[in-house]
Order: structure tokens, then C-alpha cells, then sequence
């Protein structure tokens, strides 16, 4: 699920993706170049050139050896390599004689697949200059991999962390020896959050939303992140074995207070869980 989410979405096309495979092709003045991710089964191409192909078993897959180091894999020619001259990518088409890959690795080590650039004659091995290049494209890929991630993570009307990215620092939280609280806080219920937009747009609820996340965050710990659960609602993870009880005192005093936007004064209907 790790190399699925950090990839974002499989089969949606992407203009930067795309590109980088193209000028890839064209540095390096290749029929074939891929940017393959390494499933446990298969491997799957995020974006392509010269290639018909979206997958392939992952025991045909050159990119597989790719991935067992953060060091450029090269073959020459396939044909003379033991690994690989009974393969049927090499015996069949796309008939690879030539393969180069950078790969392709996330800054907590994951190895997700590689930036590989095929031929379909056999090549010298690439000069130093060479190498240096395609793993610069290696480092776009991996760059725009990470900023479609954390805009994955990034509820935009408010630019707080999202469902998503609470999901996942849960995770991580489960993993460590720290024992966290989840604690979620609804603001207002979904029927009156509907009656506001009908009453006074839907522009207006979106800065109510974000007039609230201002008074929460003024309320929670300078460490402690806020996450937008829900329309509604939001969530925090607070560090130690229960929550502490005066926090929860504080955001419902506070929010006694009605929430002023644009002049209108909203009452909250706060309700605290953990």
C-alpha cells in the first residue's frame, strides 16, 4: 500500500511525469524510457514512451534489480547477460538489448522502482556524465512523486492536513513507542453547517471553517498538528497515555463564544471525544 499512496493514482496521466520520460528519451536518444514503480507481483509504468505495455510480471522485470541498490543498473546488452538472455522481453518484444536505470528511492529508503531509459540494440556503457544525468531525471521523478503526495495530504480550503494524512500519522504513531490520544472535535453538526450555505453561501461556510481552525489552533500546543476530518469536523494526536482533561475545559469555554464571520456571530455546538 506504501509505494500505491506515494505513487498517488496509477492510472491517472501526469503532464510533469510525462515530460521527464520524454526528455529522458530524448537526453539519452532511446526508442523506450519508463518510469516504472515495483509492485510485489508486477511492475506498473507511472509514465511511458515507446512502450505500449502499462504493466509487467514482476519476475520479467529488469527494474527489479534496479531497485536492490541506490546505484544506476546498467546492461549493455541483455543477451549476453545470464539474468536476462532466456527473458521474454528480451527473447520477445519489445526485444531489449540495452537498459539503464536510476532508481527511484524516498528519503525514509523505500525503494518504489526506477527511471530507466531501453534500447532495442546493444549499447557501450554510459560515460560518467551520462550516469550523472539520468539520475538528475531520477531526482525530478522522485520530487514530483512527493509534491503529488502531500498534496494528497492537504485539505485546501484551509490548508490544514487532511483525513488522509491523519490516517497515516496514526500509523507511524502505532509503530513508535510513544502513546498517543486521537482526539476528534465537532464544530457544528452537518445539518446546520447545510443551512448555513443555503442561508448565506458557501463562500461564507468556507471562511467560517476557517475562522474556527484559527481559534483552534490558538488553543492547541505549538507541537500539536490540527487536521480537517470532516466538513465538520477536526482532529489532533496529543502525546501521552490519556488527553489532558484542562485542554478539553479550555476549547469548550472558549467556544462559548459564538464564531464571528464577516460580522456574523455563528454559535458552535462543540462535542469533544477521544
Amino acid at each position: 500500500m506504501r509505494i500505491r499512496e506515494l505513487c498517488v493514482l496509477e492510472n491517472t496521466s501526469d503532464d510533469v511525469f510525462d515530460e521527464i520520460v520524454a526528455m529522458t528519451a530524448d537526453f539519452f536518444q532511446t526508442p523506450i524510457a519508463l518510469i516504472s514503480i515495483v509492485d510485489e507481483h508486477r511492475q506498473w509504468f507511472r509514465a511511458r514512451v515507446g512502450l505500449n505495455a502499462q504493466e509487467t510480471p514482476r519476475n520479467v522485470s529488469f527494474c527489479a534489480y534496479t531497485i536492490l541498490s541506490d546505484s544506476l543498473f546498467e546492461i549493455p546488452d541483455a543477451t549476453l547477460d545470464d539474468r536476462f538472455m532466456n527473458n521474454s522481453l528480451v527473447t520477445g518484444h519489445p526485444d531489449i538489448r540495452y537498459y539503464a536505470g536510476a532508481p527511484l528511492i524516498t528519503d525514509d529508503g523505500i525503494a518504489l522502482g526506477s527511471l530507466c531509459v531501453i534500447d532495442t540494440k546493444p549499447r557501450e556503457p554510459m560515460s560518467e556524465h551520462q550516469m550523472q544525468m539520468l539520475k538528475r531525471f531520477a531526482s525530478l521523478v522522485m520530487k514530483r512523486i512527493v509534491s503529488l503526495r502531500l498534496s494528497c495530504f492537504i485539505d485546501q480550503p484551509t490548508g490544514l492536513y487532511n483525513r488522509s494524512r491523519l490516517q497515516e500519522d496514526i500509523h507511524q504513531a502505532l509503530l513508535s513507542s510513544v502513546d498517543y490520544q486521537l482526539v476528534v472535535v465537532d464544530m457544528i453538526t452537518s445539518a446546520f453547517l447545510n443551512d448555513i450555505v443555503k442561508a448565506l453561501g458557501y463562500s461564507f461556510s468556507q471562511d467560517l471553517v476557517t475562522e474556527i481552525k484559527s481559534r483552534l489552533e490558538h488553543l492547541l500546543p505549538p507541537t500539536c498538528s490540527l487536521y480537517k476530518v470532516s466538513p465538520t469536523r477536526f482532529g489532533f494526536l496529543l502525546p501521552g497515555e490519556r488527553a489532558p482533561d484542562h485542554l478539553f475545559r479550555t476549547i469548550l469555554e472558549d467556544f462559548e463564544t459564538p464564531v464571528e464571520c464577516r460580522g456574523i456571530p455563528v454559535q458552535m455546538q462543540v462535542g469533544l471525544g477521544v
